[in-house]
């Protein structure tokens, strides 16, 4: 008899009035389900038990209609055996890739490549040596550098060193470039929504966004150049939250490895790279989370539970973005959305953007800071102080970027009126003989 229990193969035997079992060979499988071993060909194991009379009975029949077919085929018993197993193999085979509730793939059946051999790495543009000069304009006075630079490809059709793969545009990058083109879109109804009221809800949010990247997540966060009162270090981060730039954490930690690398070829966002690069384009780098892996230079901000909330993606979108957006329409409609949202963000990204760019090339230097970092005077002002960046490359710790009379600051001067509050504390200076060794 052949009959199925379970996953046993049994015979009955002609002579015996209760046939006992014999548990044919079982072979295990890759894919973890037993399945019988016949003459040369695997055949799952399934079904109910048929009765040993009708197998008696049907068994001969069958094998002396193969042996017929064989013979007048002029094919012998060898050759539809290999017949056969070349059918069933292409058959599970082919079920198997087409179900998972199929027969399993036999054992002699060429494996896929395995994905563990590809390479996972993200792909990363070649070093600067391999990338073509470029000489940037206006750049007739070569004090300070001489303004070539090797542009890294932006798109995949750029021309520099060949572009780049169209996979290195990853999901995020494609959100992050909706994203900032959205708000840029949403400018160009700024003409058609203005009102005296928008533009004043556009310039305080502006303010209040820019002091907050600058004194918060600039100079306090990052430098820890002063101290204030936790609720105030709290307030501070969220008004810089609202230049949608990323949480507190990321935010720190690019910025912390910038200073480590500036304007190496492993910093994030140096001209060197391309002056559009370093303004926009190093947002779109595949290779940015692996050189920012290491989490080990934002272990301050990781323990405290307000930054952790504000790096959660959903948090961050709930808390600076969609309650911001609320709020305006809900006081004004759509004037304070386009004024108060799209146009003040997007003169918070570029001054911000303008001094890792513009910053590194134009101006003028007043200490050793070891890298191309500028004073310039449009920066210093529209960042609120942030734009004297030679000054602040040559002594990170500083609570003042503008050392001279004639730079304007204006966080340092709100520090000073909250230090004179009692509102802060511990703020960082140059001491005069660090000031002299470096000055050129």
């Amino acid at each position: 008899m052949l009959g199925v229990a379970s996953s046993e193969l049994a015979f009955a035997w002609p002579l015996q009035r209760k046939a006992p079992p014999l548990v044919c060979r079982e072979r295990q499988h890759r894919c973890g389900r037993k399945v019988t071993v016949g003459r040369g060909f695997a055949e799952e194991v399934r079904g109910d038990s048929l009765p040993a009379a009708f197998l008696l009975f049907c068994a001969p029949v069958v094998f002396a209609s193969f042996r017929a077919a064989a013979a007048r085929r002029r094919l012998s018993s060898n050759c539809v055996l290999k017949a056969s197993r070349r059918v069933v193999t292409a058959l599970r085979y082919k079920s198997a890739a087409a179900s998972t509730t199929d027969a399993c793939q036999p054992t002699d059946a060429v494996p896929a490549a395995s994905a563990s051999n590809k390479d996972t790495r993200p792909w990363r543009h070649p070093p600067r040596a391999a990338r073509g000069p470029k000489k940037l304009p206006f750049s007739d006075d070569d004090k300070f550098w001489d303004f070539t630079v090797y542009p890294k490809a932006l798109f995949p059709w750029s021309p520099e060193a060949g572009g780049r793969p169209w996979h290195s545009v990853t999901n995020i990058h494609k959100v992050r470039l909706g994203f900032v083109a959205a708000v840029h879109l949403g400018c160009l109804a700024a003409p058609f929504t203005f009102t005296w009221d928008a533009l004043q809800v556009c310039l305080v949010l502006w303010f209040i966004t820019s002091f907050g990247l600058c004194c918060s997540f600039h100079r306090q966060l990052s430098h820890r150049a002063f101290e204030c009162p936790k609720w105030l270090e709290y307030l501070f981060a969220y008004f810089a939250c609202l230049a949608v730039e990323g949480g507190p954490i990321g935010w720190v930690r690019m910025h912390r490895y910038h200073h480590v690398h500036s304007d190496e070829d492993d910093d994030t966002h140096s001209p060197m790279d391309g002056f559009w690069w370093s303004h926009m384009g190093f947002m779109f780098d595949p290779s940015t989370p692996e050189k920012l892996k290491d989490a080990s230079n934002t272990r301050d901000l990781d323990k405290q539970w307000f930054y952790r909330l504000m790096d959660d993606q959903v948090a961050f979108a709930v808390l600076t973005i969609l309650l911001p957006l609320a709020t305006l329409f809900a006081f004004g409609g759509m004037p304070y959305i386009v004024w108060g949202f799209c146009v003040r963000t997007v003169l918070v990204w570029h001054v911000n953007w303008g001094i890792n760019s513009a910053g590194h090339v134009w101006g003028y230097q007043s200490y050793k800071s070891g890298d191309h970092s500028m004073n310039n005077p449009v920066l210093g002002i529209l960042g609120l102080g942030d734009g004297w960046h030679n000054n602040h490359h040559a002594f990170p710790r500083s609570c003042r970027h503008g050392l001279a009379w004639h730079e304007i600051d204006v966080v340092w001067y709100v520090l000073l009126i909250l230090s004179g509050l009692g509102l802060a504390w511990n703020l960082q200076y140059p001491s005069e003989k660090r000031l002299q060794q470096l000055a050129l």
